[in-house]
């Protein structure tokens, strides 16, 4: 097993350019460590994900209506972070499926930070 701080790191990277979803965070643990299953490949991605959340390095958010923008969920870290372990529960008890964008899209906190006009 990769350990959390390489993942996590590449979750970022990742998310820097471009804003990523689960199933983003999912490949990229697969690419490390390897499987198939998707519900494991989930719960590992998904608790990378949320720890990056609760640490305030990632925020969770949706497209906004211009162009390029995004729009960052309305909560603090941890609040978002237990959001999205809620939506994991439901996805682990089988009550959601696996499903691209959802629960939302992620990108690095203050992503916004130097990047050009037209990808703000």
């Amino acid at each position: 097993m990769t350990d959390d701080v390489s993942l996590m790191d590449d979750i970022l990277e990742e998310a820097r350019y471009d804003w990523i979803d689960m199933g983003h965070a999912m490949g990229l643990v697969h690419i490390a460590e390897g499987g198939e299953d998707q519900l494991a490949l989930l719960r590992r991605a998904g608790a990378l994900v949320v720890s990056l959340v609760r640490a305030g390095r990632l925020s969770p958010g949706e497209i906004g209506k211009a162009p390029g923008e995004f729009v960052p969920w309305p909560l603090a870290p941890a609040a978002a972070a237990q959001v999205l372990e809620e939506y994991l529960d439901e996805v682990f008890s089988g009550a959601k499926p696996v499903e691209p964008w959802q629960p939302c899209l992620f990108a690095v906190t203050g992503y916004n930070d130097g990047l050009p006009a037209g990808r703000r």
